[in-house]
């Protein structure tokens, strides 16, 4: 009767170590951040953008759902093979919190896609295979408006996060139209002041514009420092008024961006002073950069603060565009205190990055930072860190000038009572021109 029960027994006894040895081996889950950011130190370069303009903000519309393309660079050693990526999609709300919605509910179509068109470099130092992906295709769709997020992981073992980027599906329920812009000059598109209303159609029902609205604007695609929380000044005839009054005290008004030209390896442009070939890759010397104390405005067209990647010497910059080192210098006669110092704009995904940390030199008196960067033509700003608070300060180098010139657009959020999560009603560029 013993044996019997043990051999009863011994089936549960195995299970259970299975259960235990199993649970204790498995990996830790990923920590997954709802914003713009990159998890490999292998990835660079990440574009995301509508249709075939690479400047334009990443925006589906419901009722004509240009796709939107993803593209991206992983550095391998030439004996490695490509690597296999995913792609799957996150609902979050208003605030790029998750919803938990499943993509059933959102997307039409198959939301997890690998991602099959990539090609190795050819005529680089630096050897890397170039990624694109493009959603959604004539055999999918979004159901629902509202932001999301992109997430590319890698298709095998414990399905790593490699990058996240956000976008927005816009429905656009309502008109928003500026109606007053202070003092803008049309060909430099200058606001100093930012009137628009927000008319919704018959689709949508607002009985308090204060609760069931909310209101964002975005300067240069930035979620970092987006103004919200404004309630309407003026209500009537189905309209809704709102103001900004001082747009510079809104957002920091700093100078137009400073520029670096890497696009060849055997011409100095405007900002390089030297170029250096290594077995390994080229040096890029630039010219030293100077702070903008006095608060002038250098009137030069910029990208505000956005980048293109191109390449002098081959006609395809996606895979033959090289990545080079490049030196930053900026002259300061001590380093300021209690502050770390980056290079910063939409290259660094608008945030103080370790890779763009600069060092001071006691000798040379002037901060530092060699940057691995693809070859193109790349806006940046210096940017000082509090050390304390971490907070970002973004005129102490660049100076403030009332004529700098910034993209500005409206975003219009608006929950039903029946919906679980606030929708995107409206999306609208107010001073510059993205369809």
């Amino acid at each position: 009767m013993k044996n019997y029960f043990f051999l009863l027994l011994f089936p549960v006894l195995l299970f259970s170590s299975f259960l235990f040895v199993s649970f204790r081996s498995a990996p830790a889950e990923q920590e997954l951040i709802y914003d713009d950011h990159i998890y490999d130190p292998d990835i660079h370069t990440v574009l995301f953008y509508r249709g075939t303009f690479t400047n334009s903000y990443p925006v589906i519309f419901m009722e004509n759902q240009v796709p939107l393309t993803v593209e991206f660079d992983e550095i391998l050693p030439v004996t490695e093979p490509q690597s296999e990526f995913m792609v799957d999609f996150v609902s979050c709300d208003h605030n790029w919190e998750p919803t938990f919605s499943i993509p059933i509910e959102f997307f039409e179509g198959f939301a997890q896609q690998r991602i099959n068109d990539y090609r190795f470099s050819e005529n680089t130092k630096v050897n890397y295979a170039h990624y694109r992906y493009s959603f959604p295709d004539e055999n999918s769709r979004f159901k629902m408006s509202g932001n999301y997020l992109l997430k590319i992981y890698r298709a095998y073992g414990d399905q790593e996060v490699v990058l996240t980027r956000r976008f927005v599906v816009a429905d656009r329920l309502t008109a928003i139209q500026p109606t007053r812009i202070l003092n803008a000059r049309i060909e430099r598109q200058r606001l100093d002041e930012l009137a628009f209303s927000i008319t919704p159609s018959q689709r949508l029902r607002v009985f308090n514009p204060a609760n069931d609205l909310i209101v964002k604007v975005m300067q240069n695609w930035r979620w970092d420092n987006a103004l919200e929380g404004m309630r309407p000044r003026f209500q009537g005839n189905g309209q809704f008024e709102y103001i900004i009054d001082e747009l510079n005290a809104s957002f920091p008004a700093g100078n137009e961006f400073r520029f670096h030209d890497n696009r060849s390896t055997q011409f100095f442009s405007e900002s390089v002073k030297d170029i250096t070939d290594t077995e390994e890759m080229y040096e890029v010397t630039m010219f030293t950069d100077e702070a903008r104390f006095k608060n002038t405005y250098g009137q030069r067209a910029d990208l505000n603060g956005s980048f293109v990647i191109d390449v002098k010497e081959y006609n395809y910059p996606d895979y033959e565009a090289d990545y080079v080192n490049n030196n930053f210098r900026l002259q300061m006669s001590e380093p300021l205190p209690n502050h770390k110092v980056y290079v910063f704009g939409e290259f660094s995904l608008w945030k103080p990055q370790p890779a763009c940390q600069m060092t001071y030199n006691e000798a040379a008196r002037r901060y530092e930072a060699n940057i691995l960067m693809k070859q193109g033509y790349f806006d940046y700003k210096y940017v000082a860190v509090d050390n304390a608070t971490g907070l970002i300060n973004e005129t102490v180098f660049e100076g403030k000038a009332y004529d700098t010139e910034n993209y500005y657009t409206v975003l219009v959020y608006h929950r039903a009572p029946t919906d679980r999560y606030y929708k995107l009603v409206g999306y609208q560029p107010i001073n510059y021109y993205d369809e």
